[in-house]
């Protein structure tokens, strides 16, 4: 009886080292089983983000070898292995990312994109945690350092010498009525099939609103001429829109289309150019959409002497065309499905900036 109870002892101490290393080992593919279910750009984001994070703890370790004479420095992350390795997490103290926190706000990071770094490395804290690098307790300290709310972004901003680096705007460039009509007009674009093509990106982009990445992404197929219609593939929320063209969208397409579009289905819609301006199988790229509004709109800023519309954008275009939207009496949920995003909140943004906020207030006087 006592050898019995001695083996079942046996196979409950083995079944627990099982258990135990089949615990570390999902600990330790927690980075890759929660990276296998997200998108190229989130993950992008994140080495983004893990990166300078990395950058960073390397600045203070080496300085602090500095500070104490150390001739070399042990510790060194390279880039992505915050983003790799879960047992390198083991460094990482809730008071190094308070510091990390300050040290962008100190060189002047938007704090949009300081709150999005803050949360990658809340994400990939608990990641380590669920792997056993850190403890529940340093984790909970970590997940405490929360990024700025919208209400302390103001201030924030007012109290430091530089508010944004990189080359994205702070604010949107404003289009006046006159000059969207111009952006679209045929007088202002050559007689040549680039010419053609950029006119169609330029009434895409301001008259429905659409993200560079989609007007890069269409194809032939996409194109319905007998119906005044145009099927959006959306990239950022992977969803696909049937849209109603405008007279000047429909005519631009219906142009193109007849003059210079690839016959066959699969081929993009908006095809990119050589250096001598002649178009090639190739799609436009996202990056080519955006440098296009740039390029008419520093036209525009020449020709009026509106400095202002030298910085403008593709994103210019959308921004504008959902504040029109709004003014001219859209309900916020149609515009939400007609932009193309998810929830309100983007659209509730623009309802905002356009409102009157005292368009009702009424005096006795």
């Amino acid at each position: 009886m006592k050898q019995q109870n001695s083996l079942v002892a046996a196979d409950i101490e083995a079944a627990q080292k099982l258990s135990a290393l089949a615990d570390a080992a999902a600990g330790f593919s927690a980075f890759s089983d929660y990276q296998e279910l997200k998108s190229a750009a989130t993950l992008y984001a994140h080495q983004v983000d893990l990166s300078k994070f990395a950058h960073f703890i390397n600045q203070v370790y080496e300085k602090s070898a500095q500070s104490n004479d150390v001739d070399t420095v042990e510790l060194r992350l390279y880039d992505l292995q915050l983003y790799e390795q879960p047992q390198s997490w083991a460094i990482v103290s809730h008071g190094l990312v308070k510091l990390f926190k300050r040290d962008m706000a100190d060189q002047g990071f938007a704090l949009t994109s300081i709150n999005r770094a803050l949360s990658t490395i809340r994400k990939y804290a608990g990641l380590a945690m669920e792997a056993g690098v850190i403890s529940p307790a340093a984790h909970a300290q970590i997940k405490n350092v929360t990024g700025y709310r919208h209400s302390e972004a103001k201030n924030v901003d007012e109290k430091r010498t530089v508010t944004r680096i990189g080359r994205k705007k702070e604010e949107a460039v404003p289009i006046p009525l006159g000059i969207i009509k111009e952006l679209k007009s045929k007088e202002l674009f050559p007689e040549t099939a680039a010419g053609r093509r950029d006119r169609l990106a330029l009434c895409l982009l301001l008259d429905h609103g659409l993200r560079a990445s989609e007007v890069a992404g269409l194809t032939m197929a996409d194109v319905d001429l007998q119906n005044f219609q145009m099927t959006v593939y959306r990239k950022k929320t992977k969803s696909t829109d049937l849209i109603q063209l405008t007279e000047d969208s429909f005519d631009a397409l219906a142009t193109y289309a007849e003059n210079d579009a690839l016959p066959h289905p699969n081929a993009p819609l908006l095809r990119a150019s050589n250096k001598g301006g002649r178009l090639t199988d190739r799609p436009l790229t996202r990056i080519t959409a955006s440098r296009l509004m740039n390029r008419y709109g520093k036209l525009m800023a020449k020709k009026y002497d509106l400095p202002h519309l030298a910085k403008l954008s593709a994103h210019d275009g959308r921004h504008q065309w959902a504040t029109d939207a709004l003014e001219a009496g859209t309900p916020l949920n149609d515009l939400q499905q007609a932009g193309g995003w998810k929830s309100p909140a983007m659209p509730l943004r623009y309802a905002n900036k356009s409102k009157v906020s005292n368009k009702g207030v009424k005096l006795n006087r």
